[in-house]
C-alpha cells in the first residue's frame, strides 16, 4: 500500500463525491488532510460549512488528522488561504488534489457568458489559484505532487458541455507545464 505518513495533502471539493473519497483514502494511508469544500450545490450555488466539517469528523473518528477549509478556489485569495490552512495547521504541504468543480449542461448556442466564465473560474482558474501558491511552497521544500481531476468530457467533449470541456482540457495543459517546470525541483 502506498503510504502518505507525515505528508500533508489538500483535497479541493473534498466534502462530497470523489473528492470525499480522495480525502478519506489519503487519510487512511496516513496523510494529514485539508478538506476544502465551500459546500455549494452541484451548480455552484450557496455555501454549507458542514459539508467539509463532516468529512473532517469522519477522518478524525477513524484516527486520522484533518482540518476543514471553507474557502472558494475561484479567487487568488481563496487559493492562498487554502494553502495557508495546510501550512498553519500542519507545517507543510506535500500534495494537492485539485478536484473542486461545478457542473451544468447548457447547449452551445444557449451558453451565456456568465455560464462560460463561472465554469472556467471554478475549474481552471481555481486550479491555477490553488496550484501557484502550493507550487511555491513545494519548490522551496524540494518536493511536491499535484493531481488535477479532468474527465473524458474534457478530453473528447460531450453535448451541452463546451464550458466544462474547455475548463477540464485546460487543467491538462496546466498540469503538463507544472510537471515540466517542477521536475528540477522535485
Amino acid at each position: 500500500m502506498i503510504d502518505f505518513k507525515d505528508q500533508v495533502a489538500i483535497v479541493t471539493g473534498g466534502g462530497r463525491g470523489l473528492g470525499r473519497l480522495y480525502a478519506l483514502e489519503l487519510a487512511k494511508r496516513g496523510a494529514m488532510v485539508v478538506v476544502n469544500d465551500l459546500g455549494g450545490s452541484m451548480h455552484g450555488d450557496g455555501e454549507d460549512a458542514s459539508v467539509a466539517d463532516a468529512v473532517v469528523k469522519e477522518i478524525a473518528d477513524a484516527g486520522g488528522r484533518a482540518v476543514a477549509s471553507h474557502h472558494s478556489v475561484d479567487t487568488p485569495e481563496g487559493g492562498g488561504a487554502i494553502v495557508d490552512t495546510a501550512l498553519d495547521t500542519f507545517g507543510r504541504l506535500d500534495a494537492v488534489v485539485s478536484n473542486a468543480g461545478i457542473f451544468n449542461s447548457v447547449p452551445f448556442d444557449q451558453l451565456s457568458h456568465d455560464d462560460w466564465t463561472r465554469m472556467l473560474r471554478v475549474h481552471l482558474d481555481g486550479g491555477f489559484y490553488l496550484s501557484q501558491p502550493a507550487y511555491r511552497v513545494m519548490k522551496r521544500q524540494g518536493y511536491g505532487r499535484f493531481v488535477f481531476i479532468s474527465s473524458s468530457g474534457g478530453m473528447f467533449g460531450q453535448p451541452s458541455e463546451a464550458h466544462y470541456a474547455a475548463a477540464k482540457a485546460g487543467l491538462v495543459g496546466l498540469s503538463n507545464v507544472i510537471s515540466i517546470e517542477g521536475a528540477e525541483h522535485g
